[in-house]
């Protein structure tokens, strides 16, 4: 027996956020209907637990939930069965995610089909308990994002001179501060799996760098002057006196600069992969990318880059994360990465790190080659500098790596707690 579904739903949430919400397994074991368990088993597909009132019949479903077709963070198709003493239920359906009066519509098309004694109640009588599930469904996801509401998730954008940034700010209000920079040719949702771990700790603002994600990108050349001073325009903007600041490669070199000339705003500093220098073997290349970029676009350095930042074997067990690393590096503006390209061959940290007093944790990932002799070399420059490796990791080990990262970043922001 065919069940058809078809509607829509709004929200009033960010689409990317949307799209990150409806990708969570946590998220989605909360709100699909009857759910008991939801057990990651590859990238996009999980085992499934179901108890299910249907009418007068109930029982229990096992199953899976499946995600295809993903166009992040446009539209992608969820696929769903069950089977169970009283019958089987599948179903598959189309979200499309679109932005509307600073909200998001989910729209969705599918069907439903159920078999075996669960049948027997009826079309109509099924038809009606199918709307009732989906509205369960969306009630559900949104006492979830009124759940993170209640903790004042705020976008704005900030001038700060020239440019203005993108800022999202979440987690709990009157925590301490915890500041998230990106790396060159990314966006602040690389810091994505973070903030759900520390959102609960801390008072989280994250940004787009100047020229990245939806910030604007003013003239090149930049330079880390600039790239400090925005940061400290932002403190200022909220009135921020200090903050913890966690920075991976450009963001950590940020983090280096301000924990020089800026110590009094940081709290503590959290550097990952990262160096503070540039010889000639990293500054030549630079010349090469921002020529191609500027002839071809930024396309010309996607398959490059993301095969520099992660090993093949990662790449092909893990699309989604390819896709999503991919559109940020796409999507990054020109002349955002020619001005960061330059500023990448003038970084010149090194005779400053000894004057770092902040408590400062280094973090690199084993397969990032020459970051980890790199900054092993800091952490021997730092004095009150922790050094942890993560294993099987490249340059993003926050992205790859995200449980053992967000343990070691845990462990070491734990004492800044209060209990």
């Amino acid at each position: 027996m065919a069940l058809q579904l078809k509607g829509e739903h709004k929200v009033g949430i960010d689409r990317d956020l949307v799209w990150r919400l409806l990708n969570d397994p946590a998220v989605l074991q909360e709100i699909i209907p009857g759910c008991d368990t939801l057990t990651r088993v590859s990238d996009d597909k999980y085992e499934l637990g179901l108890n299910l009132l249907i009418g007068s019949v109930s029982g229990n479903y096992k199953g899976s939930v499946e995600l295809s077709e993903k166009n992040p963070p446009d539209n992608y198709r969820i696929m769903l069965t069950g089977e169970g003493s009283i019958g089987f239920v599948k179903g598959q359906a189309a979200f499309v995610l679109t932005p509307k009066d600073g909200g998001t519509v989910i729209s969705y098309d599918g069907e439903a089909e159920v078999g075996g004694l669960v049948a027997g109640i009826g079309n109509r009588v099924l038809g009606g308990i199918a709307k009732f599930m989906v509205k369960r469904f969306f009630k559900a996801f949104d006492k979830y994002v009124e759940g993170r509401t209640a903790s004042a998730v705020v976008e704005e954008r900030v001038d700060v001179g020239g440019a203005s940034l993108r800022v999202i700010i979440e987690g709990r209000e009157g925590a301490p501060w915890l500041l998230m920079s990106h790396s060159i040719a990314t966006d602040l949702h690389v810091w994505d799996a973070q903030v759900e771990a520390m959102r609960d700790n801390f008072r989280i603002l994250r940004f787009d760098t100047r020229g990245h994600g939806a910030s604007d990108a003013s003239p090149a050349p930049y330079d880390f002057t600039l790239l400090e001073q925005d940061v400290v325009k932002l403190l200022d903007h909220y009135g921020i006196d200090k903050a913890h600041f966690m920075g991976v490669s450009l963001g950590g070199m940020i983090g280096f600069g301000l924990a020089i000339n800026h110590s009094g705003r940081l709290a503590s500093l959290i550097a990952v992969s990262s160096r503070a220098d540039a010889p000639e073997a990293f500054r030549a290349p630079w010349d090469e990318r921002i020529a191609m970029v500027q002839k071809d676009g930024m396309e010309a350095l996607v398959k490059p880059t993301v095969e520099r930042w992660f090993a093949p074997e990662y790449l092909a067990s893990h699309g989604e994360t390819r896709q999503f690393i991919e559109t940020m590096i796409r999507t990054t503006a020109v002349e955002g990465f020619a001005g960061i390209g330059r500023a990448l061959q003038k970084l010149d940290y090194l005779p400053g790190l000894g004057k770092i007093s902040v408590p400062t944790l280094l973090i690199a990932g084993s397969r990032d080659a020459p970051i980890p002799d790199a900054m092993q070399k800091i952490h021997e420059m730092i004095a009150p500098s922790h050094y942890e490796i993560v294993a099987d990791a490249g340059h993003l080990p926050n992205v790859e790596k995200s449980a053992e990262f967000n343990a070691i970043a845990a462990d070491f922001l734990q004492q800044f707690i209060e209990n």
